[in-house]
């Protein structure tokens, strides 16, 4: 045993406070630490309550509630450990690892993380690391093992792409604009052999890159922009059958740029159904990078050119409603279509297709008035209820078609008097206008209800 000198009892003293009996008996005696422990604050019975009411809680819900208590609690490991055992105690020491900016806390407690289901490793890793993860060099390099899911490319929808008709009811428009994609992935949709599986995010279940075929016989991982990441092999992601287009869908993402910003998440519906192929594993590193690309390439706004595609695309398949489409799209297509007849204009109107009225104006441009952008919300309700006449829903159709119903309208709901109704008599009045036009009726819907 150490050798105790006289000024011994002083020193340690502050230590006996701050960290309590065992830590400093632990510290006299030479006593070995648990693994991935230091010395420990002495149990205090008032820190027991907070940490009781918050251990069963999944780990992406636990970390941040424990973020939320305070340091002496956090320091608390005995009292984790006889409330929560060694995962409450990992918990409370990844939240002071990210207090304290702890960059290499992953790497040292790789064994102790590695117990952890593959999903509560995820959890801890987005904790913190948060929207930067993937970018540290400790953190690309680790070795610590995930599976990603490799789905067949026939049964996914591939970014850019639109549903199909007949999807089962599943809704493909969505307020966040078009789906951020890469040129590598541009011309997917129409070239599916270049890749042999759709990588899936273990965790979120989110594109994050392919699975290729090369002449040398080896499969392997690309990234969304195509950058190779690792050699899969003929073991990682064994195609498999039994997932459809129904398993896949839109999720709106809420990160964009505009009308024209990024679009929505293509995310599994269920984890890991049945049939859904996970091969080996791959190094938590590998999924790191490929996510990280992924975040990257889902933040850019699509060129006005595949923005454009891509609405075409969706009218061909059946959508009837776009809410997004940006006037620069809108003019890459008349630019490539009409070649001086109103070719857009005409096809739009055949269809009955609604989308934002600055960009419909585009294709009623230079045709004499043949065509005409229809507000379905006239311009004098939209300013009396304070919204943008440019962005609010129009329908193109011939002047002979117009005229009719911008009179009748004019009738129903005189400008003058639209400050002695409430909304619900503008919609009434709307719906007698509109009639047999329930997709109009149901624009207006959105507006005054």
């Amino acid at each position: 045993m150490p050798q105790r000198t006289a000024a011994a009892p002083v020193a340690l003293l502050g230590l006996q406070r701050l960290a309590g009996n065992r830590a400093v008996d632990a510290l006299l005696t030479g006593a070995t630490k648990a693994p991935g422990t230091g010395f420990v604050v002495q149990r205090r019975e008032e820190n027991n309550a907070p940490l009781a009411e918050i251990q069963g809680l999944p780990m992406y819900d636990l970390l941040p509630r424990l973020a939320r208590l305070g340091e002496q609690v956090l320091r608390d490991e005995e009292a984790g450990g006889l409330v929560g055992g060694p995962r409450l105690v990992l918990a409370m020491q990844t939240v002071r690892a990210k207090m304290q900016r702890d960059l290499e806390f992953l790497l040292r407690e790789k064994n102790r993380v590695e117990t952890l289901p593959r999903d509560q490793i995820a959890d801890i890793v987005n904790f913190l690391w948060g929207p930067s993860v993937g970018t540290s060099i400790a953190l690309v390099n680790t070795d610590l093992e995930m599976e990603p899911i490799i789905a067949p490319p026939a049964s996914v929808r591939l970014p850019g792409e639109p549903a199909h008709a007949g999807d089962g009811g599943i809704v493909v428009d969505d307020e966040s604009g078009p789906q951020g994609i890469s040129d590598f992935e541009e011309d997917l949709p129409e070239n599916r052999n270049r890749i042999s599986g759709v990588v899936l995010d273990p965790e979120t279940r989110e594109i994050i890159g392919y699975r290729t075929f090369h002449a040398d016989g080896i499969s392997r991982l690309v990234d969304r922009e195509g950058n190779f990441v690792v050699d899969a092999g003929v073991a990682i992601g064994v195609e498999s059958e039994g997932l459809g287009p129904l398993d896949y869908v839109p999720t709106p993402s809420g990160v964009g740029k505009g009308a024209a910003g990024v679009a929505a998440k293509l995310l599994v519906k269920g984890a890991l159904k049945k049939g859904t192929a996970t091969g080996g594993k791959v190094t938590l590193g590998v999924i790191l990078k490929m996510r990280s690309v992924a975040k990257a390439v889902a933040k850019k706004a699509i060129s006005p050119n595949a923005e454009g595609k891509a609405f075409i695309q969706a009218v061909r398949s059946g959508q009837r409603v776009s809410r997004t489409l940006s006037v620069e799209a809108a003019e890459s297509l008349t630019k490539k279509f009409d070649k001086g007849a109103p070719i857009v204009a005409s096809e739009l109107n055949k269809r009955g297709i609604i989308g934002p009225f600055d960009s419909f104006s585009v294709f009623t441009r230079g045709h004499g008035g043949a065509y005409q952008a229809h507000h379905i919300i006239e311009q004098s309700v939209l300013k009396h209820l304070g919204h943008d006449v440019q962005k609010a829903p129009s329908i193109i159709l011939t002047a002979g078609q117009h005229s009719p119903i911008s009179t009748a309208l004019a009738r129903k709901i005189p400008k003058d008097e639209l400050e002695h109704l409430t909304k619900k008599e503008i919609l009434d009045l709307y719906r007698k206008v509109y009639k047999g036009m329930p997709e109009w009726i149901a624009e207006v819907e959105r507006y005054l209800r």
